[in-house]
């Protein structure tokens, strides 16, 4: 089993054969590496998204925080080049959400780690419900 607590994150090859590889300026990579990167963290609830918003990513890059707006809205757009149509996504790569943005086809890259964090989420909360019930039966 892949432990992902150890510092490495997985970056598909095919990323290399992308429309968006060859198409976009190196920034937008960095930016899009990034997002894959904070997207696998172990200590991230909902893996697939990040939940910062353009300014913090500008500053955690170094870019500009203009050029982080247009270059999520970019990758937010429609793909017509792209080989993975995820979702009826139409080649998009991310999503906006609400304090952040979700990498569409997460889950077909990183199969079972969505599943993987919401059954680490419930055992927790199982924990803390026996827990309290202890507490309050004594």
């Amino acid at each position: 089993m892949v432990n992902h607590d150890d510092g490495w994150f997985k970056v598909s090859r095919r990323l290399l054969d992308s429309s968006r590889w060859y198409r976009e300026e190196p920034q937008v990579i960095k930016l899009l590496v990034f997002l894959i990167a904070l997207a696998q963290d172990p200590l991230n609830e909902n893996p697939g998204t990040v939940l910062i918003g353009d300014t913090g990513l500008a500053s955690r890059t170094g870019l500009p925080v203009a050029f982080v707006r247009d270059s999520i809205d970019r990758l937010c757009s429609p793909d017509p080049e792209s080989r993975t149509v995820v979702y009826d996504a139409e080649g998009r790569t991310l999503e906006r959400v609400p304090g952040g943005v979700r990498l569409i086809n997460f889950d077909l890259y990183h199969p079972g780690m969505v599943e993987s964090a919401l059954a680490k989420k419930a055992a927790r909360s199982e924990k803390a419900r026996k827990a309290a019930q202890a507490r309050w039966a004594k």
